[in-house]
Parts: structure tokens; sequence; C-alpha cells
């Protein structure tokens, strides 16, 4: 260890939980060290489950700051609170169950007890009264109302009227309050029903509508996978009406960030394109090269497969990188082989001479970038594992598409040429039969 710090309850320690507090660790530099975090996190949970009436939550802590919102939430939201509750008591056991979860949390928590009013809305009706005049007279008479002033000597004192207090510690006391009508005075047991309950330590609100998170942490498995077998099983349940389930927190942002880095990466395609268009002058001759980018994802997709990595921010941003590196080779072949054609060789025999000519180049700027990346996905150093999915998502896609480009390159120019001449014969017999009509 190299700093902790605690702090119980109170302003910062992001719940209003009474019985809340959190530890802060801050770990040595990951050389010193003999086990990673992960590694440490996995003991200390082992450790504190021996400890009994405590729930724990044991993360890695937020830029800068405490534990933030944890890897996985699912929220549940709907009109009434008792049917919530059960769904939330659900989905807990389904997260619970799916490997790959911990520290799993229902932000549903049992309170105080509470004296609940229900009124009747036809009864309001029918003593022209609304839900926020009675609502005012109780908590005048409950808790008091200060708006008159004494004076003396200068000094201003406040002075709260209520109820006394044998008139106001019961549910019967509450029902014997009076409401002044336009019928005259109505108790409150008239109009309302009331029952003394628990009540929850807090009501969550989204959009308007009445919410419960069942939360918790991953370990060993991915955020996309776990969501996918917890959303099955959700499925299965007989869903009320009017009750919504759907993902939060890290779900949310992983979505906007596939759509974010989908757009980027259609731009890259289309720029990319569009130079490559006006460098060979010719809209055919560059989907030709497009072709090196599918097999630049067979690579990625191997290349974290083998290093147990998945598909995240860091290994997208290495795949938008890669579309305006992995043509270069594809670019370099391609006008070889036009240039030996303008110089009068046969099309297939300009294939074959382009090849052994180019393979050198090819080769040296692949390994640049190899060995460029190679560094980051093979240290271990302080973050390190935050790197890594991008050098690895590069290798791979490096690796596979210089290999595949020497094969599949020249069998697509053959393709599209074919293409491109069989166009050509088209439009040359439609134009001698428009000039014979």
């Amino acid at each position: 260890l190299n700093q902790m710090g605690a702090q119980i309850s109170g302003t910062g320690t992001h719940s209003s939980d009474p019985n809340y507090g959190f530890i802060m660790v801050k770990l040595t530099d990951f050389k010193v060290r003999e086990r990673s975090t992960n590694q440490i996190l996995q003991q200390v949970r082992k450790e504190v489950a021996a400890i009994p009436d405590a729930v724990f939550q044991i993360s890695q802590a937020s830029m800068g700051g405490p534990p933030g919102q944890l890897d996985l939430n699912v929220e549940i939201s709907g009109p009434d609170m008792k049917t919530l509750v059960d769904l939330s008591d659900k989905i807990e056991k389904i997260v619970k169950a799916t490997p790959g979860t911990i520290d799993v949390t229902n932000s549903w928590k049992i309170g105080k007890q509470e004296v609940r009013v229900q009124f009747n809305k036809k009864k309001l009706k029918e003593y022209g009264l609304d839900i926020a005049t009675v609502a005012m007279t109780m908590r005048a008479a409950i808790e008091g109302d200060d708006s008159v002033k004494f004076r003396e000597l200068g000094e201003e004192y406040d002075i709260r009227v209520r109820f006394d207090k044998e008139q106001r510690v019961s549910v019967e006391d509450i029902g014997d309050m009076s409401v002044p009508t336009m019928k005259g005075p109505i108790k409150i047991s008239n109009i309302a029903a009331i029952s003394q309950e628990q009540g929850p330590v807090g009501i969550e609100r989204k959009n308007g509508m009445r919410q419960i998170t069942v939360a918790g942490n991953l370990a060993g498995r991915p955020l996309g996978t776990v969501q996918t077998e917890i959303q099955t099983e959700i499925d299965k349940l007989d869903m009320p009406s009017g009750y919504n389930v759907f993902f939060a927190g890290q779900s949310e942002d992983m979505e906007d960030m596939n759509k974010q880095m989908g757009m980027a990466m259609l731009l890259a395609i289309l720029f990319v394109y569009m130079v490559m268009a006006a460098q060979f002058e010719s809209f055919f001759y560059p989907f030709v090269i497009m072709f090196a980018l599918p097999l630049t994802f067979i690579g990625v997709v191997w290349g974290l497969f083998l290093g147990g990595m998945t598909m995240n921010m860091m290994s997208m941003t290495g795949i938008v990188m890669l579309i305006g590196i992995v043509v270069n080779n594809a670019i370099i072949y391609i006008d070889f082989v036009n240039q030996y054609r303008q110089q009068g060789m046969d099309r297939n025999e300009a294939i074959l001479a382009a090849g052994p000519v180019r393979l050198r180049p090819i080769l040296i700027t692949s390994l640049t970038t190899i060995c460029g990346m190679l560094p980051a996905a093979v240290m271990q150093g302080s973050g390190g594992g935050f790197r890594q999915p991008m050098a690895v998502a590069a290798l791979g896609g490096m690796v596979v598409s210089t290999l595949l480009t020497l094969v599949v390159i020249p069998a697509m120019y053959t393709i599209v040429d074919d293409f491109v001449n069989f166009c050509g014969r088209i439009f040359k017999k439609m134009m001698f039969w428009r000039k014979a009509a």
C-alpha cells in the first residue's frame, strides 16, 4: 500500500445512508508490487466476506475520486412501488445467478416506520378539496406554522403554532384531524385511508417514474456478455404492463461509444476512398484497395481473442487508426501494377511482376508499424492495461492484413478489372446501337 484514507457517512460519500462509508487505498507502482490490481481486489473480497452484517462493494476508484458507478446497472421503472419491489427482487436473483457478477446490490432499502395517507379522489372532489390543500393542513397541524411573528423591544421572534403533542402521535390522531370545507369540517379519516408501514430509505425517480436500481461489479467477464445473459433471463419474466427494464451506467456509455466509433469508422473509410479515387482517377480501383479492410478486422478479432481482451473503446480506436494504415500496402501494389500496364504489359503479367518488386517495401512498411506497437502490447507498467487493447488490435490487424494483402488484393484486382472491362463493352454496344438507330 502507498496511501489509505477513510470517510464515514457525511458529505462526499456519494450516499445518504448514515451507515455508509468508504475506504480509499492507493497502491504502490505496478513495477514494485507482485500482484495486479484485480488480484488484490479478489483477495480483499475473500477477506471481507467473513465479516457478518455488512455489505461490501470493492472496485477500482474513478479518476481522481472515490469509487464511482458500478460496472453493471439495471434500472426497473413503473408506477406501483410494490410491483417494482417484487420485480427488483426477481432481477436481483437473476443478476446474482449470472456468472461474473459480484457485489450485487439493490437500491430499495427499508427505512423507518412511516404513516401513509392515501386519498380517495372521489371524496376529495365531493367536498371540493385537493391533495395540496389537505397536505398543507396536515403539515401545519403536525410540524406547525411559523408565519406569525412576535416583536418586542426591536427584536422579532417566530411563533410556531401546531397541535398539542398528545394530539399528533398516532395514526388515529391524524385521522381525527379536520379540514375545513364548504360543507363544514370533515375528518381526514373520511376522505383517506391511513396506515402505518415501514417506508423506504429513499424513492428514486427518473423521467417522473419511480425506479429501483440493481447494480453490481464484474469479475473475469466482459460487460456485453453478462448483459446479454441477464437480458435473456429478464425476457422470460412475465413483465406487467407499464413497467420497463433497461441497462444504464456503463452500458449506456458503451452504446453511445459504439455509435460514435461506428460513425468515425464510416467517415474514415469514406475519406480514404475519396483520396484514393482522386489519386487513381477511378471509382472502381479504390474498391480493390478497400478490400484490405475486412482482412484487418480478421486480424483484430484474432489478436484480441489470443490476448484475452474484449472489444472496447481503445481496441476500436486501434481499428480506426488501422483504416488509414493498412491501405498503404495495397496502394503501393496497385500503383505498380498500373504503371507496368501503362508500359505495355499484359494485366496478369503486370500482377505477377509487381508482387516480387513491391514485397520488400510492403514488409518493411508493415514491420515498422508492428515494431512501434509491440512495446505497448507487451508492457505491463502503469497504464499498460489501458493501452494494450489498442496495440493488440493494431498488431493483429497489421500482421494478418500484410500476409493476406499479397494474396487477396491481386485476385480482387483481376475481378474488378474484368468487371470494368465488361461494363466498358456494354457501354460501347449501347452507344453503337444508339448511333445505328
